[in-house]
C-alpha cells in the first residue's frame, strides 16, 4: 500500500505546491487519485474485451459511469475514514531522499505505463 499512499502524496503535493490549490486540496487530491484508478480500470476492461475479441461498443456506459462514481466514493471513504491523510503527508515529507528518489522513479514509470497502455488499448479497440 506504500505506493498507493505515495500516489496520494504526489497528487496532494502537485495540488498544493504546483497548482497552489488553497481552498480544498484534499478534494482535488481525491479526484486525481480516483482518475488514475479509473484509467487503470478502463484499461483493464478494454484489454479484456480485446482478449475475447468483443467490440468495446458492447460495454455498457452505465457500468463505466457507475464504476467511476464508486471509485471516487471509495477513495473519499478510504482517505477520510480508514487512512489518515495527514499521516501519509507527514510520512513522505520526512522520508529519506534515497527512498523518495526510488518512489519518484516508480511513480513516473507508473504514470507513463498507465497513460501509454490506456491510449494503446483505446487505439486497438477502435480498430476492431
Amino acid at each position: 500500500m506504500i505506493f498507493l499512499d505515495f500516489l496520494f502524496y504526489k497528487v496532494y503535493w502537485w495540488n498544493t505546491k504546483i497548482i497552489k490549490q488553497k481552498e480544498s486540496p484534499f478534494f482535488y487530491t481525491i479526484v486525481g487519485v480516483s482518475a488514475f484508478y479509473i484509467i487503470n480500470y478502463t484499461t483493464i476492461v478494454i484489454g479484456i474485451y480485446l482478449l475475447f475479441n468483443k467490440s468495446i461498443l458492447h460495454y455498457p456506459k452505465w457500468v463505466q459511469i457507475g464504476s467511476m462514481i464508486l471509485t471516487v466514493c471509495f477513495c473519499y471513504y478510504y482517505y477520510m475514514y480508514k487512512r489518515d491523510r495527514k499521516e501519509i503527508i507527514t510520512y513522505f515529507k520526512y522520508l529519506d531522499s534515497k527512498k523518495i528518489r526510488m518512489l519518484n522513479i516508480s511513480f513516473i514509470i507508473y504514470i507513463v505505463v498507465t497513460i501509454v497502455s490506456h491510449f494503446w488499448f483505446v487505439i486497438l479497440a477502435r480498430e476492431k
